[in-house]
């Protein structure tokens, strides 16, 4: 194992080394160690094709010769995953016999080496290998993160929840671009109306999915309904199953299942869920047959998830799941910047052609709402805005006062400025962030964390207000 105490100068690499003999693993282990990669070992195919889906390794060292699941097997199982299309699998085999080589080959073997081992040269190709799959790698995802940014900056004129530039909404849009150059498992957590499924379907679009995108709202199916809804039902599984019918998760195969409210989910079937996401099957109700499904999971839910695990009602490991990549949505009274934005967007959206425009004071008389609908509500009051208009002018505001009937046409009398209470709500927050950054010393990771919003929100608060890192 001559030069493998050099130093590595490639980034580290996850190497699954596939092999029912303990001392080839160990050795293995002991050389790709000494160079800082990380090796994870499996004895037999079946658990080679756990581990795979677990740790997406560079490279798959596989010997063929193995009890249960061959490695020429578990390859061509491996290549049917998510990922295993291009990962490089080196077949180690004992026998030289070209029907076997072809047969790897056509499992979707990416090359060989035979025993005895010669391990200078194990390593070098296998390093070899897992320079050019990190390469790989790194060039699909930027190529994916620049589709992703593309396809945002072309509907954002259409997708209501990206209109604004504050820094939040900013956020958003690079992690849903983010979140398109890969395929794991998203949460999206946010208040109701904040876009949460749209994001999801901007995410499913944005990756250029040839698949289908399926939506189901967790909350809205009746548990005695919601296993059929999501693995199907087999012909007789209940009474008034007439028929076979596929689930969601067959439906979406090849594509995005957006599973909303994820928390409202019976904790009994939060079990049969996380074991399709493990094993990547399903079994319809009342069926035996296991059906493989490729789906890209996204969850979302209006709830904080560690306190929903907290009250049992979501799973911790299901959480954890599913938690791969989180987005966080803002409030829209954590974007106020956005809402005159957005209301022209939705007057622009929902009255094409017409020459409406809102009247004066509107926008700060809206900034000034507290909006616990969100965006859904700022869109549903400029709609009804719209349907009552008299004229060119808009007052979508006189809606929001609970009680009051909309007066639609222009006021007898100037309305009062509510614009006047922002520069207290604008005070009110300076004070409690120049309090919060003053307890944690000037730490903006910690004050950030503690008030509850990004770091970047948070270096644009301090900007804004002039605050000072103390010393």
């Amino acid at each position: 194992m001559n030069g493998t105490g050099a130093l590595r100068a490639e980034p580290a690499s996850v190497i699954l080394v596939v092999d029912d003999d303990a001392n080839i693993r160990a050795m293995a282990r002991i050389m790709f160690k000494q160079n800082g990669h990380r090796v994870v070992e499996a004895q037999d195919g079946h658990q080679a094709i756990s581990l795979f889906q677990e740790m997406q390794p560079e490279v798959i060292l596989m010997d063929v010769n193995m009890p249960g699941l061959t490695g020429i097997e578990a390859c061509s199982h491996i290549r049917k995953l998510p990922g295993g299309a291009t990962v490089p699998i080196l077949l180690i085999t004992a026998m030289v016999d070209a029907a076997l080589i072809d047969e790897g080959f056509a499992a979707g073997a990416t090359d060989y080496i035979t025993k005895p081992l010669h391990w200078p040269v194990l390593r070098q190709r296998t390093l070899h290998l897992a320079r050019i799959a990190q390469a790989e790698r790194k060039l699909a995802g930027l190529q994916q993160f620049k589709q992703a940014q593309d396809y945002i900056e072309e509907t954002e004129k259409s997708e209501w929840s990206l209109v604004g530039n504050s820094p939040s909404v900013m956020e958003v849009r690079e992690l849903i671009a983010r979140a398109a150059a890969v395929s794991s498992s998203i949460l999206i957590t946010g208040e109701t109306g904040t876009g949460k499924g749209l994001v999801a379907r901007t995410i499913h679009h944005a990756q250029q999915s040839k698949g289908p995108f399926i939506s189901v709202n967790c909350a809205a199916l009746p548990e005695s309904l919601i296993e059929a809804e999501l693995f199907g039902a087999e012909k007789g599984a209940y009474t008034g199953a007439t028929a076979t019918r596929k689930g969601v998760f067959e439906l979406a195969h090849g594509g995005t299942l957006f599973l909303d409210e994820i928390g409202e989910m019976p904790i009994a079937l939060q079990s049969k869920l996380l074991s399709v996401l493990e094993e990547h099957c399903i079994k319809r109700l009342g069926g035996e047959r296991s059906i493989p499904v490729r789906v890209r999971i996204i969850a979302a839910t209006n709830s904080d998830p560690e306190a929903a695990i907290r009250q049992g009602k979501l799973r911790q490991d299901l959480y954890y799941r599913l938690n791969v990549l989180r987005l966080p949505l803002p409030s829209l009274a954590e974007r106020r910047i956005d809402i005159p934005a957005l209301a022209r967007h939705f007057i622009r959206l929902l009255a094409p052609g017409r020459a409406l425009t809102l009247a004066e004071d509107e926008c700060s008389r809206l900034q000034a709402y507290h909006w616990p609908g969100n965006v859904r509500e700022l869109r549903n009051v400029i709609e009804r805005s719209l349907i009552l208009a008299n004229d060119e002018k808009l007052y979508p505001s006189r809606l929001l006062v609970k009680g009051s009937p909309p007066d639609v046409g222009p006021p007898p009398a100037p309305a009062p400025a509510l614009s006047a209470d922002l520069p207290s709500l604008a005070e009110v927050e300076r004070r409690h962030i120049t309090e919060v950054f003053a307890v944690f010393q000037g730490n903006q990771t910690q004050t950030a964390k503690a008030l509850g919003i990004s770091l970047t929100t948070l270096k644009q608060k301090i900007k804004e207000y002039g605050l000072k890192k103390v010393s």
